[in-house]
C-alpha cells in the first residue's frame, strides 16, 4: 500500500496584501517626510505658551499648520505601529503588538492639542474679542491643566510604544539595527528643539527609521 503525502503549498502573500502593505508603507513615508516642513513652519512662543501676540499676526498660518500637523500625526503613528506588526511576525512580536498598541492610544489622546489649540486661538485671536480681552483670556487658559493634560498625556504613552516597538523590531532581527535605534530619538524629543529647523533637525532619524519600518513593511508583504 503506498502513502501518499501531498506538499505543503507555498504561500505567496495575495496581491491585495502587497496593495496594502503598499499604501501602509507609502503613508508613514510621506507623513514622516511632511513632518519635517511643518515642523520648521510650527510657531514660536515669547514666553513658556502661545500669547495673544504670537498667534494673532499669524493666526491663519497658525490654525493651518497646526491643523494639517493634526491630521498628519494621527496618519503617521498608527501607520508606524501596524506597519512594525506586519514586520515582526515570530521573535518579539508581542512587544511589537503591545508598543503599537499603546503608540495608537496615545496618538489619539495626543492629536486633541494641536486640533483643538488651532480653532481656540484662530477664533480667540480674530475680531470678534478685542486685543486685551483676548490676551486676557489666552493669559488666564495657559494656567488651566485641562489645555495640556491629555495630549502630554498621550505623548508620554506615544514614546513608551515606540520602545516597547523598538525592543521588538531589535529582537526581531527583521530589518537593521540603525532603524529601532534611531526611532529611540523620539524620547529625547521632551528636551531637544520642538519646532524650528533646530526641530527639523532633531527628528531627522526619527524619519528615517519611519521611512524604514514603511519600506521593510512592504517588502514583507512583496
Amino acid at each position: 500500500m503506498t502513502t501518499q503525502m501531498a506538499a505543503a503549498p507555498t504561500l505567496t502573500p495575495a496581491p491585495a496584501a502587497r496593495g496594502r502593505a503598499g499604501l501602509l508603507g507609502g503613508t508613514l513615508a510621506v507623513t514622516s517626510v511632511l513632518g519635517l516642513p511643518l515642523t520648521v513652519l510650527w510657531p514660536g512662543t515669547s514666553g513658556e505658551w502661545f500669547g495673544y501676540g504670537d498667534v494673532a499676526p499669524i493666526r491663519d498660518r497658525f490654525f493651518w499648520v497646526l491643523t494639517v500637523l493634526a491630521v498628519v500625526f494621527i496618519l503617521n503613528v498608527p501607520a508606524q505601529a501596524l506597519a512594525a506588526m506586519l514586520i515582526v511576525q515570530n521573535r518579539g512580536a508581542r512587544w511589537a503588538t503591545a508598543g503599537g498598541a499603546v503608540m495608537i492610544l496615545g496618538a489619539a489622546m495626543q492629536v486633541t492639542g494641536p486640533a483643538g489649540w488651532a480653532t481656540l486661538y484662530y477664533h480667540t485671536t480674530g475680531p470678534a474679542l478685542d486685543p486685551a480681552t483676548a490676551t486676557a483670556f489666552m493669559t488666564r487658559i495657559a494656567d488651566d491643566w485641562r489645555l495640556f493634560a491629555v495630549p502630554t498625556a498621550g505623548a508620554l504613552l506615544v514614546v513608551l510604544g515606540t520602545v516597547v516597538q523598538a525592543v521588538g523590531l531589535w529582537r526581531s532581527r527583521a530589518l537593521p539595527r540603525w532603524v529601532p535605534l534611531a526611532s529611540l530619538v523620539v524620547v529625547a524629543m521632551f528636551v531637544l528643539p520642538a519646532n524650528g529647523l533646530a526641530g527639523a533637525l532633531a527628528q531627522l532619524p526619527i524619519t528615517a527609521a519611519a521611512v524604514a519600518i514603511g519600506w521593510y513593511a512592504w517588502r514583507r508583504a512583496a
